[in-house]
């Protein structure tokens, strides 16, 4: 029961930003393209300083290259394969096709993952968890950005789609960071003081917007989608992560990361890409909902298994 209350306490404040936008939205008849606007300033600002400072205030010097970080990245590559595998070839309109793929591989690893893990092993977690933010959440843009321009025309320039890769804000936020990084520079304290606070606003406001714009009406095409997402998010992916994690040893706090990291609520970005970019933002945006709301569930069973079978 407290690991339970434990994970709701981190959900809980995403559900409340939702319902403030759905509250603005009713209570004083604000335009969706005021929903829009906002939408817009997260993605091209404060996410992209959010993920800057999240990389930027990691400790790397204490680790290795090893097995969780390979199966980060390998495995969110195979799944980013099979996705498109299985998607492909689907009937789909293609806005809902980069939106169904980016589901599956793309989790809120950069808002559960410490937190979370702290809560499961009931201290601070090394610098695992930053490297691995590090290399997993630019490859989770790269691969968002190559799947939602790939469907977003009928052709696709790869000049194109590279441009695009290249000019998202989240990719150079990474960018930027990783190479201060690596050439340990430091910005001046009082630049860090003022854009920090930005950076820390990103996901309330990212989901007051989604929330502003959520239509609760859903057609009987979308609500199979919607299932079929939900549980391909919140148990396929993560039953394989775990199996694979547990076949090679894993445990502890690197296993209770890997867990966060594939079975996740979807990315807070992944609607406001899918918005920015011509996906079916109406699906992106109820599978973030749905998918948020019920990790608390799924999570939560994940955890009480392997807890008691002592993996934690």
């Amino acid at each position: 029961m407290d690991i339970l209350l434990l994970s709701f306490s981190y959900v809980a404040p995403f559900i409340v930003y939702l319902l403030l936008g759905i509250a603005s939205k009713r209570l004083f008849s604000t335009s969706s393209k005021t929903y829009l606007d906002i939408n817009m300033f997260v993605f091209k600002i404060f996410l992209p300083l959010s993920l800057f400072f999240n990389i930027y205030n990691s400790d790397f010097a204490s680790v290795d290259f090893s097995d969780p970080l390979l199966i980060s990245l390998i495995g969110t590559l195979l799944i980013f394969f099979l996705a498109i595998f299985f998607y492909g070839k689907r009937n789909l309109p293609k806005a809902s096709k980069s939106v169904m793929i980016q589901n599956s591989f793309r989790s809120n690893f950069i808002l559960f993952g410490i937190p979370l893990t702290q809560n499961i092993m009931g201290s601070t977690v090394s610098g695992l968890a930053g490297l691995m933010t590090a290399l997993v959440i630019p490859l989770f843009n790269i691969l968002s950005v190559i799947v939602l321009a790939f469907y977003y025309k009928e052709k696709v320039s790869f000049l194109k789609t590279i441009l695009q890769i290249l000019k998202n804000p989240l990719i150079i936020a990474s960018l930027i960071a990783i190479l201060l990084k690596y050439f340990e520079l430091r910005i001046p304290g009082l630049l860090v003081d003022t854009l920090y606070p930005l950076g820390k606003i990103a996901t309330p406001m990212a989901l007051f917007a989604l929330g502003g714009r959520f239509i609760f009406r859903t057609e009987r095409s979308t609500i199979r989608l919607l299932l079929e997402g939900l549980l391909v998010r919140l148990f396929v992916v993560p039953l394989i992560a775990i199996f694979v994690s547990v076949s090679f040893g894993i445990r502890g706090e690197a296993l209770a990361l890997l867990l966060v990291l594939f079975g996740g609520p979807v990315a807070v970005t992944s609607y406001t890409m899918a918005q920015q970019m011509g996906g079916n933002e109406q699906l992106a945006a109820q599978l973030l909902v749905y998918t948020t709301v019920f990790s608390t569930f799924s999570l939560f069973v994940f955890i009480s298994i392997l807890k008691t079978y002592g993996f934690f």
